[in-house]
């Protein structure tokens, strides 16, 4: 796999799993490269650090996209 296939892939992933988020009524608001983890075996995602109003919680989407 090219670099610029990878970072299209794991892109495509980030756009997909941000979406689901806001269906499931999420907004993260501190969306950056710190907050993106990635296997490097799978190239899955996780988008992670997560804060509401005035408490914080930490949640983790995880997501694995094929085709």
């Amino acid at each position: 796999m090219t670099d610029r296939t990878r970072a299209n892939f794991i892109f495509k992933q980030i756009v997909l799993g941000v979406d689901e988020i806001h269906k499931e009524g999420f907004i993260h608001r501190d969306l950056k490269p710190a907050n993106i983890a990635i296997n490097d075996d799978s190239l899955e995602i996780s988008i992670i650090d997560f804060e509401t109003g005035n408490s914080s919680m930490t949640c983790n989407f995880s997501f694995l996209i094929l085709g």
